[in-house]
């Protein structure tokens, strides 16, 4: 029996396992779509196995090789930061002492972050709701049930067939809840963590049934809060995020491979904060997502013989003033501070530049986690003139410094540091 390989990595960062083979076809299928899916990279060489991460965390379970991958970003401003981007409640950690956050994992941390609404829900009482019953009764409650009467001949016992509703915890909110709680305790490494989401799973099961975790429920779930109870909305907010993490699903021709491990995007994280972020300076700017630059490629139409669409390019982000376009801005989670700046990330953001929208200039933000990194400039030039036809811009965003303003409060500090980004 081969000896399990333990793998540690961070985003962008890569190892090669000397003398680590994949054994079979189906993990050599496995490798390469995750490969072609830009999720992982898994390269298999002559001499072992070349692994590379980018932008997605989590761990993943392939053969003999157990593969985790960390943020550089962790601990409390990695779960307010979490919060904020997806509009969390600011609750007060319980038994923060309980376990060491710097020293979790990511998925960990969302889970510690789901005990915590979780207790405070079980602390206030989980919310009742109306639930129908159909039963057959001995003394009428609610409704008689005519139809069902009809369809049986009358009524031929003791009982009647009744519709009547009663306040329940077994209620879909509920239900989801419990379904999130048992999946945590299954996904959770820290053994602590795992018994105190299943300590209140298990108090919860007294009190309703288990649905099955699925795209549909969780839409219903998500659809059926309230003002009444919105107390639900981050935990099944999380539950949502660990849903989709949970597992890898890869087509594989009519197969789907499901693999055991989660994955998070921490560019989409990034750019999710970024937006919030740019949109938190109303006052002054509108921000608007994923903006059309329309007319910028287009197909002659004489020598489009199969009618294809014109590609149409989409910065992140346009922001406004007055009514027009002053910045065209892209959010990519990569440390272009200590790594340099991708031909691809380059050539899209210069036909950005050039297009004449946004004072012929196109900016990049990164995260950084420190203040060191400061602003850098590429100048597009005309070959025939030697003048700077366009301008790119790499702009650092300090996670540390924003989790700090959000955490205190200091919302005009959070502004006027974004508004300093955004404008020099």
């Amino acid at each position: 029996m081969s000896a399990i390989v333990h793998l540690k990595l961070t985003e962008w960062s890569e190892q090669f396992l000397d003398g680590v083979y994949l054994k079979d076809g189906t993990e050599r299928k496995v490798a390469q779509k995750l490969t072609e899916s830009s999720i992982l990279e898994i390269l298999e060489m002559r001499n072992g196995v070349l692994i590379r991460s980018n932008s997605f965390v989590g761990r993943l379970s392939l053969g003999d090789i157990r593969i985790q991958i960390t943020p550089k970003l962790h601990g409390m401003p990695l779960i307010t930061l979490l919060q904020y981007t997806y509009g969390l409640r600011n609750l007060k950690l319980f038994h923060y002492a309980n376990f060491d956050i710097d020293n979790l994992n990511f998925i960990d941390l969302l889970i510690y972050t789901l005990y915590t609404y979780a207790e405070s829900l079980l602390n206030r009482g989980f919310i009742k709701g109306y639930t129908l019953f159909e039963n057959d009764l001995s003394c009428v409650k609610g409704r008689i049930d005519m139809s069902r009467l009809a369809s049986r001949g009358g009524a031929i016992a003791a009982c009647l067939p009744c519709n009547y509703y009663e306040r329940t915890e077994n209620t879909l909110l509920n239900q989801v809840l419990l379904a999130g709680l048992r999946l945590a305790g299954k996904l959770a490494s820290d053994i602590n963590l795992r018994h105190d989401v299943m300590r209140i799973s298990d108090q919860l099961s007294m009190l309703t049934k288990e649905t099955r975790l699925s795209r549909p429920i969780l839409n219903a779930a998500q659809r059926s809060i309230s003002r009444l109870n919105d107390v639900y909305k981050p935990a099944i907010e999380l539950i949502n995020i660990l849903f989709e993490s949970q597992s890898v699903q890869i087509e594989n021709g009519e197969e789907h491979i499901s693999l055991p491990g989660y994955f998070f995007d921490m560019n989409l994280f990034f750019e999710t904060l970024v937006s919030k972020l740019l949109k938190s300076l109303q006052d002054e700017y509108s921000v608007i997502d994923q903006y059309r630059l329309g007319m910028l490629f287009a197909y002659e139409p004489k020598r489009n013989p199969k009618g294809k669409r014109s590609p149409t390019p989409r910065p992140d982000f346009a922001l406004l003033k007055n009514g027009s376009v002053v910045q065209l801005l892209d959010a990519k989670y990569r440390d272009l501070w200590d790594r340099n700046l991708p031909r691809d990330m380059l050539y899209q953001l210069a036909v950005y530049a050039v297009s004449g929208i946004g004072n012929n200039s196109a900016t990049i933000l990164y995260p950084a986690m420190n203040g060191l990194p400061v602003l850098q400039q590429i100048n597009t030039y005309n070959p025939l003139t030697n003048g700077i036809m366009a301008k790119v811009f790499m702009k650092p965003i300090d996670l540390i410094k924003v989790a700090g303003f959000i955490d205190r409060g200091e919302k005009s500090e959070l502004s006027c540091y974004i508004t300093q980004i955004v404008c020099s």
